[in-house]
C-alpha cells in the first residue's frame, strides 16, 4: 500500500488522539516521568504517552502516539512537537484508521448539518411563516478559473493543481483574498458524451487532491457548479433519470463532514472572522441543500 507517511500520521493523530483522550484508560508506564492512556478500538491498540516533567536534555515536554494491531507488533509511532514519524509500517491497520476517520467525518457532518438546519429554521420562525429563501452567497467580483488539462488527468499528475491550491491556503492573506473566488473545470472533455463527474480518470484525480487538500468549501465559489462537481466526483452515484444522478447520502455526508472540519481548521489556524466563516458554512449547506435532502 503506497501512502504519504507524514500525511497519514497526521490523519491518525487527528482521529485517534481525541478518541484516546475521551475514551482511553490510564495505564502505568515503566518511566516515572511519563503518563499513559490506552484505547482499544477497531482492532487497534492506541497508546498516548506524555512526559509529565521536562526532558533533561532539551527542557521540553513531548507526546508520543503509538499504534499496534491487537496481538501484533507496533506499526506507527509519532512524536510531537514538532511532529516526527518515528516508525511506520504500512498494512491493513491503515484501513481501520481510515474507517474511523470516515465514521468521525460522518458524525461531524450530521452535527454540522443539524446545527445549520436549526439556525435556518430559527431565523425563519422569527420572520414570516414561510420557508427561508435558499439564496447563494453573492457572486465574487473576480473569479479565478482553475482549468485542469486532460493530459494531467489521464497521467494522474496532480502536482501542478495541488501546487496552486496549496499556495492559496499557505498563508492568511492569500487565503482570505481568494475565499469564494475559485472555479474549477476540466479542459479537453467538451466532446465527451459522459458527464465530467462520471469519467473514472477525473474522479480519481479529484480524489487524490481531496486526500491532501480538503479546503473546497472555503475557496470554491457558490455560484457555478464547481463545488457540486467536486462532490459528485467523491460520491458513489446511481442514475435516476437519463440525465439525472443521485449521490450516495452517506458519501455526501462524509464529504460535508470533512469539508466543514477543514473549514473550521482553516478559520482557527488564521483566526478568520467567525461570522464570515459561519456565513460560508451556511452558504455551502444551502448550495448543497437539494442533494442533502
Amino acid at each position: 500500500m503506497s501512502t504519504n507517511r507524514l500525511e497519514f500520521a497526521k490523519l491518525a493523530l487527528d482521529i485517534l488522539l481525541p478518541l484516546v483522550e475521551q475514551r482511553g484508560s490510564p495505564i502505568s508506564l515503566s518511566h516515572s516521568y511519563m503518563e499513559g492512556v490506552e484505547l482499544r478500538i477497531n482492532g487497534l491498540v492506541v497508546l498516548r504517552s506524555q512526559s509529565i516533567v521536562s526532558e533533561w536534555s532539551k527542557g521540553e515536554r513531548f507526546l508520543l502516539l503509538d499504534i499496534w494491531p491487537l496481538g501484533g507488533k507496533k506499526v506507527l509511532s509519532v512524536r510531537l512537537p514538532p511532529l516526527k514519524v518515528v516508525s511506520f509500517k504500512p498494512g491493513q491497520w491503515m484501513e481501520a484508521v481510515t474507517a474511523l476517520a470516515d465514521r468521525t467525518a460522518t458524525a461531524a457532518a450530521a452535527e454540522a448539518t443539524d446545527s445549520l438546519l436549526r439556525r435556518i429554521r430559527s431565523k425563519s420562525a422569527r420572520g414570516a411563516d414561510v420557508e427561508p429563501r435558499l439564496d447563494l452567497r453573492p457572486a465574487p467580483e473576480e473569479v479565478w478559473h482553475l482549468v485542469v488539462p486532460r493530459r494531467d488527468v489521464e497521467a494522474g499528475d496532480v502536482s501542478a493543481v495541488l501546487s496552486f491550491l496549496t499556495s492559496l491556503s499557505s498563508d492568511a492573506s492569500s487565503a482570505w483574498k481568494m475565499r469564494d473566488r475559485v472555479s474549477v473545470s476540466f479542459d479537453g472533455y467538451s466532446c465527451e458524451a459522459r458527464s465530467i463527474f462520471t469519467v473514472p480518470e477525473v474522479r480519481r484525480f479529484v480524489a487524490r487532491i481531496h486526500a491532501v487538500w480538503p479546503y473546497w468549501f472555503f475557496f470554491l465559489n457558490q455560484v457555478d457548479h464547481s463545488l457540486k462537481m467536486v462532490a459528485a466526483c467523491l460520491c458513489e452515484m446511481r442514475r435516476v433519470e437519463p440525465a439525472s444522478w443521485k449521490l450516495s447520502q452517506a458519501d455526501l455526508m462524509r464529504f460535508v463532514g470533512i469539508g466543514v472540519s477543514a473549514l473550521g481548521d482553516l478559520g482557527k489556524r488564521y483566526q478568520f472572522d467567525e461570522a464570515e466563516m459561519d456565513a460560508i458554512a451556511t452558504g455551502v449547506f444551502q448550495y448543497l441543500h437539494a442533494e442533502l435532502g
